[in-house]
């Protein structure tokens, strides 16, 4: 159930993650309704929040001085 939940919040775009949620929800709302009705619920907050995967050089982290 874990790794079907990772790929909702580790999707590259919001239309992939919706498919996750999809996907989601067919396999496991049986067990799990809250879970996949409480996404549902918070999509639009949820599907703001896109950081940029990697660590480019220009970012404060990777600057020593």
């Amino acid at each position: 159930m874990t790794a079907d939940l990772r790929s909702i919040y580790t999707a590259a775009t919001t239309e992939e993650a919706e498919l996750c949620l999809g996907e989601f929800k067919a396999r496991w709302d049986t067990e799990y309704l809250l879970i996949g009705q409480s996404w549902r619920r918070k999509w639009s907050r949820l599907a703001v929040l896109r950081l940029p995967s990697g660590n480019p050089q220009g970012h404060l982290h990777n600057q020593r001085h």
